[in-house]
């Protein structure tokens, strides 16, 4: 194999990373907005019948509505006070873990595909050492 495939073989993967990952933020974005939608949807009929279920039990349908929107705004608040904690690390784990584990992988397989005489344990060894260096930070 020489330069020219490797080059070749290098912009090939570039397209297909830069679809992967294309097509992934586009499912996942698609995802949530699906979630949120029901998830609006499933709160809003929840806040309904507790209106009035409150209104009907405290005689003033008003007060039912001003008790469950001061509930509501208190979780609210919760969520953001605690947003970052919740949702920004989660999430970053959650999504680059895998990523990070499949990216170093087909980086070994394509040194080992255009290099195949080289010695497969220093690579190894130095895949393993950025995979560690990813994990830690």
């Amino acid at each position: 194999m020489n330069t020219r495939d490797y080059i070749d073989l290098r912009i090939e993967q570039l397209k297909l990373k830069g679809t992967d990952t294309a097509s992934q933020a586009l499912g996942a974005l698609l995802a949530w907005i699906l979630i949120i939608a029901i998830a609006l949807m499933v709160l809003t009929v929840l806040a309904f019948g507790g209106i009035l279920l409150l209104g009907k039990a405290l005689g003033n349908y008003a007060l039912g509505a001003f008790i469950v929107g001061g509930g509501l705004l208190l979780v609210l608040l919760v969520l953001w006070i605690c947003r970052k904690n919740l949702f920004r690390g989660t999430f970053i784990r959650l999504l680059s873990d895998e990523r990070d584990v499949r990216e170093l992988e087909r980086a070994q397989e394509l040194i080992f595909n255009v290099f195949p005489k080289t010695n497969r344990q220093f690579w190894a060894i130095c895949f393993q050492e950025v995979a560690d260096n990813q994990i830690i930070k």
